[in-house]
């Protein structure tokens, strides 16, 4: 019995003594077993591996995701860049990330206490209450953010933290201090603090925060950058990394410390530790004058809340402007000025008087425009208008009915040669005077009663055609003139001519008319269709060469008409509510008028283009005047300039004393200009065109000059085909026959042969020789027998 009792109490004691079976170490499940060690893998890791390395992860959790061998939180941003850019966003509901305030819902002027006021041109202002929050905003360890921001207190810029502390923190301290501090996932922290040697608030800042890890060396780094300087670093060596919670804050702590008031103009984040510099520039660039600027080149206003930006100087708003104003008349910050109220910069709710809402947009009404006095739509005081742009009178947006919207303004026609592809000044005319040429190179004007083109010239029966005179133009008397073809004058243009004048009204169109004597007869309209006539008047007459211009220019409702002889101003005045408007498309008439004729030179062109900022300029750089002679029309001149009378028989002038051809070959009836390009249209007798501008005389005819004139006579007359200058015998090849030296025979004489001397031997003969060969052609005696049967006669 003692032996059963002995075995059963070894064999109790036996089995209490065995060691408890070791844990399970799931290693599918979080965990990763090292050296007999089940150690847990880092947050979200659902595999791990490695030794010293055992946070390494290799898969992840429901609702994390793997980068770069970390389990992250699906909400962190991996995108390459997030911005959140308020610099013209307005309203309140733009992000979809982001909550503004307590309730994004807010819409403009219906704000709360915890809404940040959107500011034209500066982002978002805080008051000590307002905030931005996120509970979907997820940082990586590596990143960062870059701020453009204008403090005015002390206060956090930007919070990232759990339910009870933070993680993330970047703030201004009261001492003016910049702080950044990070928690990293095991609780080791990082900060860094600058002190500024001038003050970051009441000026506009660019703040960067960086973090990165290096998992080579399981490094994390963190940067504080100032204004595109890293002002100072930190790093800790840990296997440990910046495990980021979900709440992101902008602004003030909603739970917390409430003290920051300052402009957030923009804020960006990268996926990378490196392209905080992407938002800054030191450049010349930068708008607007500011030394530093974004990577856009622009720059936040620098006016304070409750101010807006006129001209460049900071206005103050109205007393009852809470939220801000965009104009010193209105407490209004939508984006339109015809919109009332706004949910955003650019979603309007309601119009103001006479708008009209069309997808959240406000226009004026038609026929109406927005009036910045009275900050309504109001009608337009213009005839021709169906919706106009300003208060003034004939700013147009959209024209009635058969008008044409040229610039801003209404006309009945669109100007010859203009072209809205371009930009002025642009040229309507450039016709060319100068030297006569006739035929076709005036362009679209006509001549005289026939309406013919100029040319041919030296015909008479054009008697009111004006005549062309060398280097001196067209010269205009009893009744010359020139027609154009119908053209239509834009409301504001440069009109230059180059003239000579002696009297008389030297361009004439039915809404105006120009004297030689400086003298401008004008109609101008007013916006209901008035007329109202305007004559000037110049203290200085045109006398001699002149280039005469005549300006129209219009803005703001007033129409200014100046002229100018060679750059010097001849008169100046201003009209306001009147505008110059061509009546028709209609003729314009060069050298009369309903009232006068013109005697005078008209030289160069005639140019109409768009406004000239530079009268004097661009006159200066005109051909040269000085060379022009100023002698009359009768007038020739010599390589000196001294004016040589025309014979009394050159009713039309001369280019040459002997005689009244005025084109430049003399063999030539009629031709288009005297100038020695000019084209022949028809040669005189016994002549031809070698060339459209040359004549030669014919084959049978040779040029020959008498005391005034040169012209081609005929040749020998029964043999000669054409011969040289120098006479009627002196042939250069005959009609028929042969051409003996420079006379035409019948036949060759006998014997002729070519010789380069003037006399050549056809023949000879010889009595002491008796043979026959040197007897050539000749033969003896009677009965032209030859040696030995001779008879007396033949010796």
């Amino acid at each position: 019995m003692k032996k059963l009792i002995l075995f059963l109490f070894i064999a109790v004691w036996q089995a209490n003594s065995k060691s408890p079976p070791e844990p399970v170490c799931d290693q599918n499940n979080g965990n990763l077993k090292i050296g007999g060690n089940c150690v847990s893998c880092s947050d979200g890791c659902k595999t791990c591996s490695g030794n010293a390395f055992w946070y390494q992860c290799s898969s992840c959790f429901s609702g994390y995701e793997l980068l770069n061998n970390l389990c992250l939180p699906k909400a962190h941003l991996q995108s390459t860049s997030f911005e959140f850019n308020s610099q013209t966003n307005l309203g309140m509901e733009q992000n979809q990330i982001f909550q503004v305030g307590s309730n994004s819902n807010n819409k403009y002027p219906d704000y709360d206490a915890n809404d940040p006021y959107p500011t034209f041109q500066r982002g978002y202002y805080y008051t000590n209450l307002s905030y931005m929050t996120s509970d979907k905003f997820n940082l990586s360890p590596w990143f960062s953010n870059s701020f453009w921001i204008k403090p005015y207190s002390a206060g956090n810029i930007f919070l990232k933290k759990d339910t009870s502390s933070a993680l993330l923190s970047l703030s201004i301290s009261s001492s003016n201090v910049l702080a950044y501090s990070i928690k990293l996932a095991h609780g080791v922290t990082l900060s860094l603090h600058y002190s500024t040697i001038n003050s970051v608030l009441n000026v506009w800042n660019q703040i960067a925060i960086t973090c990165d890890l290096d998992m080579g060396q399981w490094v994390t780094k963190i940067q504080l950058i100032h204004n595109g300087e890293v002002i100072t670093e930190s790093q800790a060596t840990t296997q440990d990394w910046y495990n980021d919670p979900p709440i992101a804050i902008i602004g003030n702590d909603p739970k917390g410390s409430q003290t920051f008031t300052g402009f957030i103009w923009s804020w960006k984040y990268y996926a990378n530790s490196t392209l905080w510099h992407a938002d800054y520039q030191i450049s010349t660039y930068c708008a607007s004058g500011c030394l530093f600027c974004s990577e856009d080149f622009t720059c936040p206003d620098y006016c304070d809340f409750g101010q807006f930006n006129e001209n460049g100087v900071c206005v103050d708003c109205l007393s009852e402007c809470t939220y801000g104003c965009r104009t010193g008349e209105r407490c209004n910050i939508c984006e339109t000025k015809e919109c009332y109220s706004c949910s955003d910069s650019f979603v309007c709710d309601t119009c103001v008087t006479r708008g009209n809402l069309t997808n959240k947009v406000c226009e004026c009404n038609l026929n109406s425009f927005f009036n910045e006095t009275t900050k309504i739509c109001d009608i337009c005081d213009n005839s021709y208008c169906s919706q106009c742009l300003t208060v003034n009178y004939f700013d147009c947006k959209v024209c009635g009915p058969n008008y044409k919207l040229i610039d801003t303004v209404c006309l009945v026609d669109t100007p010859s040669g203009w072209d809205n592809s371009k930009t002025k000044p642009y040229v309507a005319y450039d016709i060319p005077f100068w030297t006569g040429a006739y035929q076709g190179e005036f362009g679209i004007f006509e001549t005289g009663e026939d309406k013919t083109r100029y040319g041919p010239f030296n015909i008479l029966e054009e008697l009111m055609d004006p005549i062309p005179i060398e280097n001196r133009g067209l010269y205009f008397s009893n009744g010359n003139f020139l027609n154009s073809s119908p053209i239509y004058l834009p409301h504001s243009f440069t009109m230059i001519i180059c003239i000579n004048p002696k009297n008389g009204d030297f361009l004439e169109k039915e809404s105006m008319s120009i004297n030689s004597n400086g003298k401008a007869s004008i109609y101008l309209q007013d916006p209901l269709n008035n007329l109202v006539h305007i004559v000037t008047h110049s203290e200085f007459p045109l006398k001699d060469w002149t280039y005469f211009t005549l300006v129209f220019s219009y803005f703001n409702s007033t129409t200014t008409l100046s002229a100018y002889s060679n750059g010097n101003l001849l008169f100046l005045h201003s009209y306001y509510a009147w505008i110059y408007r061509d009546f028709a498309l209609s003729s314009m008439h060069l050298g009369k008028s309903q009232d006068s004729v013109y005697d005078g030179f008209i030289y160069i062109y005639l140019e109409i283009i768009g406004q000239i900022s530079d009268i004097v300029s661009y006159v200066e750089n005109e051909a040269s005047l000085n060379q022009l002679p100023s002698c009359d029309y009768d007038y020739t001149f010599d390589q000196n300039g001294t004016c040589i009378s025309c014979n009394s028989s050159c009713t039309m002038g001369c280019i040459r004393e002997s005689n009244c051809n005025l084109c430049h070959d003399q063999l030539c009836r009629n031709c288009s200009g005297p100038l020695e390009e000019s084209t022949c249209f028809n040669c005189s007798w016994l002549s031809h065109n070698l060339y459209p501008n040359e004549c030669i005389c014919d084959d049978n005819a040779f040029l020959i000059k008498n005391s005034s004139n040169w012209y081609c006579e005929h040749c020998e007359y029964n043999y000669c085909a054409f011969c040289n200058d120098n006479g009627h015998f002196e042939c250069k090849g005959c009609k028929s026959g042969v051409l003996v030296n420079t006379v035409c025979l019948d036949e060759y004489p006998l014997g002729y042969f070519e010789c380069s001397g003037k006399n050549c031997l056809l023949t000879q003969i010889n009595p002491n020789e008796y043979f026959r060969g040197r007897y050539g052609i000749f033969i003896g005696g009677s009965t032209k027998e030859l040696f030995p049967h001779f008879n007396g006669s033949e010796k």
